[in-house]
């Protein structure tokens, strides 16, 4: 659809745009899904093998099966693949190729309750091979949160609580608001103030802006 791909050109345009990073497009010409894969397999393959990368970091189960499945031996313990959804969204299948490709990888999580589901299931002499690493926001030697377009001034006396992501229904961030509301309604707690990181798409294009709630 041309929406589709006037939101693509808008992403590729955007990385372009940034220094020292390579981009590798491939169009895939066969149609039957089972050759489509195939194909993309084997081009991750080519790729990979030529270019001889330290590290590859991939997000998504399906973008780290295929890394997985079409890496040579030579990346044995360089890849990386980070989780972000609950072990609930993954079917059996999902969790056995978990559980295979761990021995040669690395899985992290951005909550430490999605890594703790994972450790269930997998063996335990590979949970050196599990992390969390939170998501976060940067803020500037002069405390300020840096925005595109305005600032918020970060208080030491102040208590802040940071929410990330989109505000729909997986997010939950509804509950986050719920627990801000009471805890205002504590005297001890009546400089705290909820921060939002929202992913926003105008006009197709993904922009990140930050909100104060005081």
């Amino acid at each position: 659809r041309s929406s589709d791909l006037h939101q693509k050109d808008v992403f590729f345009r955007e990385i372009y745009s940034i220094k020292d990073i390579n981009i590798i497009k491939n169009n895939l010409f066969n149609r039957w899904y089972p050759l489509k894969i195939t194909e993309a397999l084997w081009f991750i393959n080519k790729v990979i093998t030529k270019k001889n990368y330290d590290i590859i970091y991939t997000s998504l189960f399906m973008n780290g099966f295929f890394i997985r499945l079409s890496a040579p031996n030579s990346y044995r313990n360089k890849i990386i693949c980070s989780m972000r959804t609950s072990i609930n969204n993954y079917n059996r299948f999902y969790l056995l190729i978990e559980r295979i490709f761990i021995r040669n990888s690395y899985l992290v999580f951005n909550s430490n309750k999605t890594y703790l589901e994972f450790k269930k299931i997998i063996k335990p002499k590979y949970h050196k091979r599990l992390f969390v690493i939170y998501n976060g926001f940067y803020v500037s030697q002069n405390k300020k949160v840096v925005n595109p377009s305005d600032s918020i001034e970060i208080k030491k006396e102040d208590i802040y609580i940071g929410g990330l992501g989109r505000m729909n229904k997986e997010k939950k961030f509804i509950q986050l608001v719920r627990v801000f509301q009471n805890l205002k309604k504590v005297k001890k707690y009546n400089n705290i103030k909820l921060i939002r990181s929202e992913e926003r798409r105008v006009g197709k294009e993904c922009r990140s802006r930050w909100s104060p709630y005081h």
